[in-house]
């Protein structure tokens, strides 16, 4: 059996140092399984080998086969091993028209109260809290699109609430220091074309010559002239 096989097996069986074999072995946490069978396969996958219709399809990631049969340390060790956490995942539906339908991993475990899912996926730091899902409605045939917080907030779990609201907190801040180092880098490499060191800006000196026009346009992260 492949090491990516093995992986699959290991996580139906909720064997976490068989899942830690599978990846030493060279098990790709983030295979699709049966990636390109067809929709009856996947069907057939969904019924006769997990006994899962509606929730579990074929070409689906290791982390989506998780959150249904595995445990939150096996996710934990798969998107240490380097699974995305933000891949979308495939649910199965009772619709002719759509018998499938995407959503992300942590949509899927707010969904399903799955409290201790929700925290292991908050711990990988490239999730996005913010990216939306598809989401089955009951009684109905059609999907709504719904952010994590906002269906949170439906759901009314309210530890679930108060991670996702850390969460989200922390990721503005990530995603806001990342903007600070892009935008400083950009304007390293302006400067550096016009002949000024950055550093002479931002530290006063006294031979520091007059800043030139182009320069006061800057950010405050380079332009002295400016006040934050």
């Amino acid at each position: 059996m492949s090491a990516n096989g093995q992986l699959q097996n290991a996580i139906i069986k909720q064997d976490l140092e068989g899942v830690k074999a599978a990846i030493a072995d060279g098990a790709d946490p983030n295979n699709q399984i049966h990636k390109g069978t067809n929709v009856k396969t996947r069907i057939l996958c969904a019924s006769t080998v997990l006994g899962l219709v509606g929730l579990f399809t074929s070409d689906n990631t290791f982390i989506g086969l998780c959150l249904q049969k595995g445990t939150p340390e096996i996710l934990e060790t798969l998107i240490e091993a380097g699974a995305n956490s933000n891949k979308k995942i495939l649910i199965a539906q009772s619709s002719s028209k759509n018998p499938f339908y995407e959503t992300t991993p942590l949509l899927y475990a707010i969904h399903n109260n799955q409290t201790d899912f929700v925290r292991s996926l908050l711990k990988d730091p490239k999730i996005d809290p913010f990216k939306k899902g598809k989401l089955l409605l009951t009684f109905s045939s059609q999907n709504t699109t719904s952010a994590p917080f906002d269906h949170a907030k439906k759901k009314g779990n309210p530890e679930i609430i108060k991670m996702l609201e850390d969460a989200i907190t922390n990721y503005v801040e990530i995603q806001k220091e990342q903007k600070i180092k892009e935008i400083k880098k950009e304007y390293e490499e302006k400067l550096s074309e016009l002949g000024i060191n950055a550093e002479d800006l931002i530290k006063p000196s006294k031979n520091k010559k007059e800043i030139p026009e182009i320069v006061k346009k800057f950010p405050t992260v380079f332009n002295p002239a400016k006040k934050h």
